[in-house]
Order: structure tokens, then sequence, then C-alpha cells
């Protein structure tokens, strides 16, 4: 299997009192893939988000401005997801992408729900990375089995 193609990061803020809120339209409409006020004082902001780090970077700074705003509502490909995991997703993604030019975590116990909703995330990846500890791969550990009892009783 392959990572997705693209995921499209769709970011609802507003009406707010927040003095940062003329900001963060300026910012969404300077940086986002799509920006569209949606009905007086609610803003659409989307991220298009695929194998260049700058999109993920552009939205993980909007989301840490209207991130916590009570009007906040976010989107990935479609489904609402929680602020706090898409933040680590775009923060995950984009060092990934620096780094490496795509995802390289490792998985010891399974994808971490960020990933699930990353377009970088590889389920073939992310079974070949699973290294099970020596205890389960064998069966049986390599260390001797502890006492039944304190020693010296």
């Amino acid at each position: 299997m392959t990572p997705q193609a693209q995921v499209e990061l769709t970011v609802s803020f507003g009406p707010t009192s927040s003095p940062l809120f003329r900001r963060a339209v300026a910012y969404a409409r300077a940086h986002a893939s799509t920006c569209a006020e949606i009905t007086p004082g609610v803003w659409r902001a989307a991220f298009v988000l695929s194998s260049d780090p700058e999109p993920y970077g552009r939205a993980w700074r909007l989301l840490q401005v209207v991130g916590s705003w009570r009007g906040t509502e976010l989107e990935v490909a479609g489904s609402p997801e929680p602020t706090s995991t898409v933040l680590s997703m775009a923060e995950c993604a984009r060092a990934w992408l620096r780094r490496k030019g795509a995802c390289r975590a490792s998985f010891a116990a399974g994808p971490w729900p960020k990933c699930e909703l990353c377009p970088l995330y590889d389920p073939g990846w992310a079974a070949e990375s699973f290294a099970a500890p020596p205890f389960l791969a064998e069966g049986t550990s390599h260390l001797e089995p502890p006492p039944d009892y304190p020693p010296g009783w």
C-alpha cells in the first residue's frame, strides 16, 4: 500500500471577539489553498496536504491562533477531528518531510491517532517498521523467569 496522494484540512473559525481574529483571517487568506467568508464573521480555510512541508506548517500556525476558540471546527478529508490530533499530525508530518521526504516513523504498537489522519501514513511501511519485542517474537523470553517468591524466604 502507498500513502494517500493528498488530504484536505479544513479550518472553520469565528465569530469571535478575539483581537487576533483579523490577523487570523489575513493569515488564512495569504496562506491557505482556499479561504472564504462562509457567513458574516465565519471563515473557512482549506489546506491541501501532500508531500510539500509548507502547507503543514501554515496550517499548524493558523491552528495555534484559532484552535482554542469555541467556534473553531476542523475536518480532515471531511471527517471532524480534534485540534490536538491535527496539530500533532501537522507538526510531525512537516518534520518528516523536511528530514526524509516521507514518513519513516516506526510503529512498535500500531499507528497513533495523528498518523491515521496523515496523507504521509503508509500502512505498508507501518507493518514493515513493526519490530516485536524478543519475548513476543519467539514466544518466550530469553531471560530467566522471575522466582515465585523473594529470595531468602
